[in-house]
């Protein structure tokens, strides 16, 4: 990781998102999705298409940069499973 921030300072695209998803991942570094989530914003910003994914990746845990945080996912509304007669 330590390569990648270096490069992503110099404002990098690839490196942005490679750091990203190291602190997505927690490789080298301690996983911190709310970092991440950065990281891929600022590649994102310069038109790389993969940190536009990993921005929903985050979004999906829960962690979004520059807008309120989302609550608890609904749950899923299902009916019961009725075995039918006769059967």
């Amino acid at each position: 990781a330590q390569w990648y921030t270096k490069a992503a300072e110099k404002e990098h695209a690839a490196a942005m998102f490679n750091l990203g998803w190291c602190y997505g991942q927690g490789l080298g570094v301690e996983k911190n999705v709310a970092t991440a989530a950065q990281w891929y914003t600022k590649a994102a910003e310069k038109g790389h298409a993969a940190a536009m994914i990993g921005r929903g990746w985050c979004r999906g845990r829960g962690r979004e940069v520059g807008g309120p945080q989302p609550g608890p996912r609904p749950r899923l509304l299902t009916r019961p499973h009725r075995p039918q007669a006769g059967g």
